[in-house]
């Protein structure tokens, strides 16, 4: 005997009386995401990465801050190197009168350089010279102990003094007048700004110490 009904399915009937898994049927109804080929959470359709607006956004905001930062990299260059070159002036000193001590005889320091002795100006270099016949004065036959290369083209070293001598016992030197030789002021500059100026003083003890240089200094 043959049923007078046949039972036809529709998308809302549950689907497990269906003979085939639902995963697979072909209606026009939306499936679950665990029949498709691609997991919801990959969007093609949707492009990655900057565009070109943004790219140049970022650049226009780096080249800004850059600007920016470029006065005071420049003045924290210019400060290392002032310090740099009093530090090397302090060095000499203290090896100048550490030198006289040792040897119980004078030692100078002067602007110049081992080839000519005692000429120029300290912006050319300076040399650090053992007075073998003690008479307070750089000669042909005196030894070098160190020499300094001139320092930077934009940088300057002013002082009364070209030369500076110790005594065996590290005070400065008398000369015949009973004047301390070297005993002054040694300002050094960058760019001629005050406010980078510094000043090394020689005392008649031999001491050395820094100071800022004077407002006009530079």
């Amino acid at each position: 005997m043959y049923p007078t009904s046949i039972s036809v399915w529709t998308p809302t009937d549950p689907f497990v009386g269906i003979n085939e898994p639902f995963v697979f049927l072909n209606s026009t109804y939306q499936l679950p995401n665990i029949g498709k080929n691609i997991p919801s959470v990959l969007n093609q359709s949707e492009s990655a990465g900057f565009t070109l607006i943004e790219l140049m956004v970022t650049l226009v905001i780096a080249a800004v801050l850059i600007g920016l930062s470029a006065p005071g990299m420049s003045q924290i260059v210019a400060s290392h190197r002032l310090s740099g070159q009093v530090n090397d002036f302090l060095a000499d000193l203290n090896f100048a009168r550490s030198e006289a001590v040792k040897r119980g005889t004078t030692v100078g320091v002067c602007s110049g350089n081992a080839t000519s002795g005692c000429t120029g100006a300290w912006n050319a270099g300076r040399i650090v010279f053992f007075d073998v016949n003690g008479n307070n004065a750089w000669d042909s036959g005196d030894t070098v102990l160190r020499g300094r290369q001139a320092i930077y083209t934009n940088s300057t070293i002013t002082s009364t003094g070209t030369l500076i001598v110790f005594s065996g016992s590290g005070a400065l030197a008398l000369d015949g007048a009973g004047n301390r030789i070297g005993k002054a002021f040694y300002v050094f500059c960058y760019n001629n700004v005050p406010a980078r100026g510094k000043q090394v003083s020689v005392g008649d003890m031999g001491q050395s110490s820094t100071l800022s240089a004077a407002p006009n200094a530079c």
